[in-house]
């Protein structure tokens, strides 16, 4: 009834091993029950897109139950660490990221904004943009 929510980072080397391990150390004593873990590694090979996601490190996946203020909490904390370790949130998968941590993520969206449709509008796009 309260749904679930998947949290997907991602931390470049070297930073990858200790800063996924306090998350997972984080999310353990927290409470908060993440039911699926999935770590992938990617490789050296760059995306050429502007908004893409993938870059050479460590992506980790963990799905939470029971969205609520207390996971809310959890997920401020992984994002401080995944930010201060040079790391991203996944945007398709996140209804919570604000504009600072977005700009952090893809630094040339100013470059593909304007291959955006002028009327194109989203809930996501203003809270990134600090548009709500």
């Amino acid at each position: 009834p309260k749904g679930f929510l998947q949290y997907q980072c991602l931390v470049p080397y070297p930073n990858a091993s200790a800063a996924l391990d306090e998350i997972l150390q984080i999310a353990e004593t927290s409470g908060s029950l993440s039911f699926l873990n999935v770590i992938k590694i990617f490789g050296t090979h760059s995306s050429l897109g502007k908004m893409s996601f993938p870059q050479e490190g460590v992506t980790m996946s963990l799905d939470f139950f029971k969205i609520n203020s207390k996971l809310l909490e959890l997920l401020d904390d992984m994002d401080a660490i995944i930010f201060d370790n040079g790391g991203k949130i996944y945007p398709a998968k996140d209804f919570r990221m604000n504009s600072q941590y977005f700009g952090s993520n893809f630094p040339k969206y100013r470059e593909f904004e304007k291959f955006i449709d002028p009327v194109f509008s989203s809930n996501y796009w203003r809270r990134v943009n600090n548009e709500q």
